[in-house]
């Protein structure tokens, strides 16, 4: 559907010009079984947008490998390597999100006299809902640097907590 679709149009808009003209000629060939050409009338001075919308409507389920074979025929393997990979990422990414019970705790002591400086682990992957909790100590004469949170959005609440204690050595 329209996920395989942008996939598609990504990897093609990366294609040089004459790159893009062999491959619109490819599709007006047939190249897979069971997939109508299309008729270069139609593809002729189309834009790679024009060109990927009327794949959907030729090839349909097969506009994925159609695009694979002809990008191999163009020898460009390295974008047809690039999509494949693409494809996995997006259909996987639809099966495996639930993170129901995932939590991230990194936490971080400073000794005497030493800097902590509280270090972000990178999530492997999307962590719509899970609790990040993040604790540092500090033993006498440290100082420490407080989390930051940056290059993500927080939806609802976010809470820092500071808790000083005295030293009852």
């Amino acid at each position: 559907g329209f996920v395989m679709a942008s996939l598609i149009l990504e990897i093609l808009e990366e294609l040089r010009k004459e790159d893009f003209e062999k491959f619109t000629l490819y599709l007006s060939e047939n190249v897979v079984e069971g997939c109508s050409p299309i008729s270069w009338e139609q593809l002729e001075d189309k834009g790679v947008a024009g060109v990927v919308s009327l794949m959907r409507k030729y090839s349909g389920n097969k506009m994925l490998k159609l695009t694979l074979e002809i990008l191999k025929k163009i020898r460009r393997h390295d974008l047809a390597q690039r999509l494949e990979n693409d494809v996995e990422t997006k259909t996987s990414q639809q099966t495996h999100t639930d993170l129901g019970s995932a939590s991230l705790s990194p936490s971080v002591t400073a000794e005497a006299g030493g800097n902590a400086v509280d270090y972000t682990e990178q999530a492997p992957t999307d962590l719509r809902s899970v609790p990040c909790n993040s604790s540092i100590a500090a033993q006498t004469g440290a100082s420490v640097a407080a989390p930051q949170v940056h290059g993500c959005s927080v939806a609802g609440n976010m809470t820092v907590n500071v808790n000083i204690q005295p030293d009852n050595k």
